[in-house]
């Protein structure tokens, strides 16, 4: 009797063991990256955004913002600072970028702020037409770790900055 109990206990631990390894295996999964996209004016030299809705009801707003250094400010040089910014209200990103000439001159002042433990940005893509900033967010949720990366993006478009963020 105790060798048949050993036996089922042991069939019973297999089977629960291949449940647990398939439920962590689908949450350590990394989800389908989305990508959003909004185009500016640069003209205008205002702030500018569009809100979106994400698959799980919260909102998210891509937008830049232009950055006024009164001393500085020449609305006919052509020379402009904004902030490209992505927030989620949990997950938020940004970074500022120098515009010459409708040329991406500088990219700089990375920011995050987020409910995770770890994060890490660098720029990537650095071309005078187009700055990518990657953002990996991770952190530990109910004993697992979870991660979600960000690639927040402008780049110069005739003159629009066409910006994008992708997800996953």
């Amino acid at each position: 009797m105790s060798t048949l109990r050993t036996r089922c206990h042991k069939k019973l631990r297999i089977a629960l063991g291949l449940v647990v390894f398939a439920v962590c295996l689908c949450l350590a999964t990394p989800a389908q990256a989305k990508t959003l996209s909004a185009t500016f004016d640069l003209e205008t030299l205002q702030p500018q955004s569009k809100t979106f809705v994400l698959e799980d009801g919260t909102k998210g707003e891509l937008g830049i913002s232009p950055v006024v250094y009164p001393a500085f400010f020449d609305m006919g040089s052509g020379k402009h600072t904004y902030t490209v910014y992505w927030n989620t209200g949990t997950l938020n990103t940004s970074f500022k970028i120098d515009i010459d000439n409708y040329r991406i001159t500088r990219g700089y002042d990375k920011t995050f702020s987020g409910i995770f433990t770890r994060v890490s940005q660098e720029f990537s893509n650095k071309t005078p037409k187009k700055y990518t900033l990657n953002t990996v967010f991770s952190g530990a949720v109910g004993g697992i770790t979870v991660t979600q990366t960000q690639l927040l993006t402008g780049e110069i478009v005739s003159k629009d900055l066409q910006t994008y963020v992708t997800y996953a």
